[in-house]
Protein backbone atom coordinates (compact mmCIF):
# COMPACT_ATOMS: atom_id res chain seq x y z
CA UNK A 1 0.00 0.00 0.00
CA UNK A 2 2.82 2.25 0.87
CA UNK A 3 3.94 1.77 -2.73
CA UNK A 4 0.92 2.33 -4.43
CA UNK A 5 0.24 5.61 -2.74
CA UNK A 6 4.31 6.86 -3.27
CA UNK A 7 3.48 6.22 -6.87
CA UNK A 8 -0.82 7.86 -6.72
CA UNK A 9 0.92 10.74 -4.97
CA UNK A 10 4.41 11.28 -7.22
CA UNK A 11 6.60 11.05 -4.00
CA UNK A 12 10.24 11.70 -4.91
CA UNK A 13 11.39 12.35 -1.43
CA UNK A 14 12.97 9.13 0.51
CA UNK A 15 9.97 6.95 2.55
CA UNK A 16 10.68 4.27 4.94
CA UNK A 17 8.43 2.04 6.38
CA UNK A 18 8.92 1.96 10.63
CA UNK A 19 6.89 -0.54 11.45
CA UNK A 20 9.05 -1.85 14.26
CA UNK A 21 9.49 2.60 15.44
CA UNK A 22 13.15 2.22 15.57
CA UNK A 23 13.51 5.86 13.57
CA UNK A 24 10.07 7.09 15.73
CA UNK A 25 11.85 6.06 18.77
CA UNK A 26 15.53 7.06 18.16
CA UNK A 27 14.88 9.99 16.73
CA UNK A 28 12.37 11.99 19.23
CA UNK A 29 9.39 11.16 17.00
CA UNK A 30 7.24 10.06 20.46
CA UNK A 31 4.08 10.26 18.56
CA UNK A 32 4.96 8.95 15.31
CA UNK A 33 3.92 11.51 13.10
CA UNK A 34 4.38 11.12 9.55
CA UNK A 35 5.74 12.59 7.08
CA UNK A 36 8.74 13.00 9.53
CA UNK A 37 12.04 14.98 8.49
CA UNK A 38 15.32 14.71 10.65
CA UNK A 39 17.77 17.23 10.11
CA UNK A 40 22.00 15.85 11.02
CA UNK A 41 24.89 17.73 11.09
CA UNK A 42 28.03 16.53 9.50
CA UNK A 43 29.31 14.87 12.04
CA UNK A 44 25.84 12.80 12.18
CA UNK A 45 24.13 14.74 14.76
CA UNK A 46 20.41 14.93 15.15
CA UNK A 47 19.98 18.78 14.81
CA UNK A 48 16.13 19.44 14.14
CA UNK A 49 13.27 17.36 13.30
CA UNK A 50 10.08 18.42 12.47
CA UNK A 51 6.56 16.48 11.21
CA UNK A 52 3.69 17.57 8.90
CA UNK A 53 2.90 18.49 5.33
CA UNK A 54 5.04 21.63 6.78
CA UNK A 55 7.69 19.74 8.35
CA UNK A 56 10.63 20.67 5.49
CA UNK A 57 9.28 24.64 5.73
CA UNK A 58 10.04 24.21 9.50
CA UNK A 59 13.20 22.88 9.10
CA UNK A 60 14.27 25.69 7.25
CA UNK A 61 15.36 28.29 9.94
CA UNK A 62 17.07 25.56 11.93
CA UNK A 63 18.80 24.37 8.24
CA UNK A 64 20.00 28.15 7.95
CA UNK A 65 21.06 28.69 11.73
CA UNK A 66 23.77 25.24 10.96
CA UNK A 67 24.99 26.97 7.79
CA UNK A 68 25.52 30.57 9.24
CA UNK A 69 27.62 28.80 12.20
CA UNK A 70 29.04 26.79 9.74
CA UNK A 71 30.22 29.59 7.68
CA UNK A 72 31.31 31.29 10.60
CA UNK A 73 33.42 28.39 11.60
CA UNK A 74 34.91 28.37 8.13
CA UNK A 75 35.85 31.93 8.39
CA UNK A 76 37.66 31.98 11.80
Amino acid sequence: QVRDMIAAHSINEPCAVDNEHKLRDAFQNVQGYVPAYYLFDSEGKLRGFAAGERGLDLLKATLDRLMAQTSQVAVS
